[in-house]
């Protein structure tokens, strides 16, 4: 079998907004930004213009008081988070388009070149699959992934990138 290893760790991944999940744009001046509803209430990511995570910034969302005192809130509906995810990007100046990011990892949210399960194979393949046949399956599955240029985004759950930015799978 042929030898995995990671890639360039200069690559550009490139990241596209994804519905209500996450967007992706620039801001006034040049700076890429990923954001999102990240509970308990909105994240960004912001990059320089090379890809460089510069900061992750986190906003809460506000809500109407609970009818009595003590009362819980209930989770903000998805008509205030995307209100609240709208203000924040105009105040950010915010235009929406493809981000290309470096891989990067901070507090739960960042970029992966592969699967967990499959770095995890990459260090032992025997103790991860010690079936021949197969061992062999997943090796080919690696490979392809490398092969489409495919990552992961961590932002509050695994999402399967493609090389496009678009997702495959979460």
């Amino acid at each position: 079998m042929e030898a995995l290893s990671n890639t360039d760790k200069q690559r550009l991944y490139i990241i596209r907004s994804y519905g209500n999940n996450f967007q992706t744009g620039h801001m006034a001046g040049g700076r890429q930004v990923l954001m999102g509803p990240l509970h308990p209430g909105l994240t960004a990511a912001f990059f320089d213009r090379s890809g460089n995570l510069l900061d992750i910034c986190e906003k809460g969302i506000a809500q109407t008081d609970a009818s009595t005192p003590g009362d819980l809130l209930p989770p903000p509906s998805q008509q205030t988070v995307a209100q609240a995810l709208a203000e924040w990007q105009d105040e950010l100046g915010f235009e929406p388009s493809l981000i290309r990011v470096r891989e990067f990892h901070q507090g739960g949210v960042g970029i992966t070149e592969r699967p967990f399960h499959y770095a995890r194979f990459i260090r032992d393949p025997v103790a991860e699959e010690p079936d021949e046949q197969e061992r062999t399956s997943m090796h080919q599955l690696v490979q392809r992934w490398d092969r489409e240029n495919r990552f992961v985004l961590s932002w509050g759950k695994e999402y399967w990138m493609c090389a496009d930015g678009t997702v495959h799978s979460s």
